[in-house]
């Protein structure tokens, strides 16, 4: 698929997302800007195996310590990205729709059941294996 393909495809999912969100520009939901931003990119196909090994390098470089802080620096959509398809592959694809309401961190976290440390423990795991 080409890049122009998936980048479109990527918008589509935001687009598509803030039809199920509660505030369709997403305002208020900074604190899951990486679930936002890593679901268009695990949509679109834009979650490759050199992004899977950004995102390895990304957790053996101690990123990201906290959750706030996965959409950001250089490998923001390799860690975003791998963090969603961690849940896909864990949790299935109905959590994936179920979160697309959610505006937040806690609520995300509440859903999974999980702590913040949990997730991203487990996350961290799960690309180790790959």
């Amino acid at each position: 698929m080409s890049t122009i393909r998936k980048i479109a495809i990527h918008e589509l999912m935001h687009v598509s997302h803030g039809q199920h969100h509660p505030v369709g520009d997403f305002t208020g939901s900074e604190s899951i800007g990486w679930f936002i931003e890593g679901l268009a990119v695990l949509a679109s196909g834009q979650l490759t195996e050199d992004r899977l090994a950004r995102a390895q390098d990304a957790i053996a470089a101690g990123h990201p310590a906290a959750l706030q802080s996965a959409w950001s620096g250089p490998d923001r959509y390799a860690v975003a990205g791998s963090l969603v398809a961690y849940i896909d592959a864990t949790y299935g694809r109905q959590m994936l729709w179920d979160l697309l309401s959610v505006t937040n961190e806690a609520a995300l976290l509440a859903a999974l059941g999980l702590s913040e440390s949990e997730l991203l423990s487990r996350w961290r795991a799960w690309v180790d294996q790959r």
